[in-house]
């Protein structure tokens, strides 16, 4: 049995098979996108069949390097053309119009040529400050126009304060704390109510506006978001994270889903601009891009 020779007498087979294949089919032209893998890829269909076949390459494919590789002038190129760099096993039956296996050998477990079988080689082998120093009680209104220092203040009633009110203890109150000041936040200096410190809160917390965080966030429960959400910078997660929305649909990118599209991905715009890129470690194993 004889190894198997250059790669034009396989190209030749498998392209014209291929042919008859796609014959009759209308072809859009080229989108300019590549999808890779660096490595293994397996297709586990076990049910395809010509109207829903397992894998299918509808245009130009090529098995190898192309360094040193000449088409012959005559051979036809166009989709479903197959050019194999090396060599070709076939385990089963190859059926094809017509095979040309001029100056070359082909080893196969079982061929079926329907059409003209044409061999003049050597063989054919059939395989992301309000101070205080004592207690002051007060049951009605207080109104504080200046600075001042005070120890223990006890306000039953309504109390306003036209200055700068100054604590340095803990300060408790039974009752709700209103500011009806209208004076908006840019920053963490700015804002109706300004705090220097650190806030607990025991209960929930409503935002009406845009709500500003400048260092990290941890939520130790659900995050709701009914709107768009916008990121500065990168969002990590430190355990498992997933995107779960009313519809099912989640879009990455510059662009809302389409309406029956579940998980959409925008980007590679430019050439050489990634889609996205998947990685195995840090070897990159697959990726889409623009060409």
């Amino acid at each position: 049995m004889k190894k198997m020779a250059t790669w034009t007498t396989q190209m030749v087979v498998v392209g014209m098979a291929m042919q008859m294949v796609v014959a009759g089919r209308a072809f859009a032209a080229d989108a300019g996108l590549e999808f890779g893998v660096q490595d293994d890829l397996t297709v586990n269909g076990t049910e395809g069949a010509i109207q829903d076949a397992d894998l299918e390459v509808k245009g130009y494919s090529l098995f190898g390097s192309t360094n040193g590789l000449t088409v012959p002038a005559e051979f036809v190129s166009g989709p479903g053309t197959v050019v194999i760099a090396s060599n070709l096993f076939v385990n089963g039956q190859l059926k094809a119009g017509s095979i040309d296996l001029s100056g070359a050998a082909m080893t196969v477990s079982n061929l079926t040529v329907e059409g003209f079988l044409h061999a003049n080689g050597d063989s054919l082998s059939v395989l992301k400050n309000a101070t205080m120093e004592k207690s002051l009680a007060i049951g009605e209104a207080l109104t504080v126009t200046g600075g001042g220092a005070m120890g223990s203040l006890n306000v039953t009633g309504n109390g306003v304060v036209g200055g700068t009110l100054g604590v340095t203890g803990v300060t408790t109150l039974s009752s709700n704390l209103v500011v009806n000041s209208t004076t908006d936040s840019s920053d963490k200096t700015t804002g109706a109510l300004v705090v220097q410190g650190g806030v607990g809160v025991g209960k929930n917390l409503n935002v009406g506006g845009a709500l500003g965080v400048t260092g990290n966030g941890a939520v130790g429960g659900s995050l709701t978001v009914s709107n768009v959400t916008t990121l500065a910078t990168n969002m990590t997660a430190v355990q498992s994270a997933y995107l779960a929305t009313s519809s099912g649909a989640v879009g990455i990118g510059n662009s809302l889903p389409d309406s029956n599209t579940k998980l959409q991905v925008t980007g590679g715009t430019n050439t050489d601009d990634y889609v996205a890129k998947f990685y195995s470690g840090t070897t990159i194993a697959a990726w889409i891009k623009k060409k």
